[in-house]
């Protein structure tokens, strides 16, 4: 019997392309590559990253088609999602936020781990605020595919406050995940001591126009030898989201609807 493709694991090394092009970009500033190669890289992580992403789609349709005789649409991303029965979700993690600058936030988080140009780049765009007044909040774990998708979505498909309030309300007994505040993740990058090296965890938050216009959302990791790391990740409306992606999002008590 013919073994069929697993797309989600090609969907797990395609994300893991994505972190790369972070890395890539870290390691040449670092190392003071040539000042035409850097600019070419830089092109191929920005301008052109979409039509990497557009042309490796075609590609793996192009390679679906020449060895099925299926429609080659195993890789296009849909809206449907699947029906789950109303569970409550556990609280992941609860982490202090507000009542600090943002300078001294960043400060903070430099001293844990690397804070990488990008992210520092959207943290300093103006709809990057910090909350005023301290409080506590609760943070849940959902992967892409827990979101009841069965194939990669587009951005617009879930990262929306309507998207996230109908799934409370229909999947939730008495929760609603909501979008992070965007201190949420440098504070969990500054307070989530005990990650586990390997992990990558993105934040579902409203997406922020870095320097060169692109919409980008943070991302804490730790790398597989233990380096600490908050950085960034493409999040434009037609950006694909693979299905084993581990999202944070805000968790909150609601009263029941009847």
């Amino acid at each position: 019997m013919k073994k069929e493709t697993d797309w989600n694991l090609v969907g797990r090394l395609i994300a893991r392309l994505n972190l790369l092009f972070g890395l890539v970009r870290e390691t040449l500033q670092k190392l003071e590559a040539d000042l035409q190669i850097q600019q070419f890289v830089e092109w191929c992580l920005d301008d052109g990253r979409q039509q990497f992403v557009e042309s490796l789609v075609v590609l793996g349709q192009s390679f679906v088609a020449s060895r099925t005789k299926a429609a080659p649409d195993a890789l296009l991303p849909i809206k449907e999602v699947k029906e789950i029965a109303k569970r409550k979700l556990a609280v992941w993690k609860s982490i202090e936020v507000g009542g600090k600058s943002l300078t001294r936030l960043i400060a903070k988080a430099a001293t844990i781990g690397e804070v990488s140009k990008w992210a520092r780049d959207i943290m300093s765009k103006p709809a990057f605020t910090v909350i005023e007044k301290p409080e506590k909040v609760n943070l849940t774990i959902l992967t892409i595919a827990e979101l009841g998708f069965s194939q990669a979505p587009r951005t617009d498909a879930w990262l929306t406050k309507q998207f996230l309030a109908d799934w409370s309300a229909k999947n939730l007994d008495g929760q609603i995940i909501e979008l992070c505040q965007p201190e949420d993740g440098l504070q969990l990058r500054i307070q989530y001591e005990d990650q586990l090296n390997g992990e990558t965890l993105w934040m579902a938050m409203e997406p922020i126009t870095d320097s060169d216009r692109g919409p980008g959302v943070l991302s804490v990791e730790r790398h597989s030898r233990g380096g600490r790391w908050l950085g960034t990740g493409c999040a434009g409306p037609g950006g694909i989201w693979y299905l084993g992606l581990r999202i944070v999002f805000r968790l909150r008590a609601v009263s029941p609807q009847p």
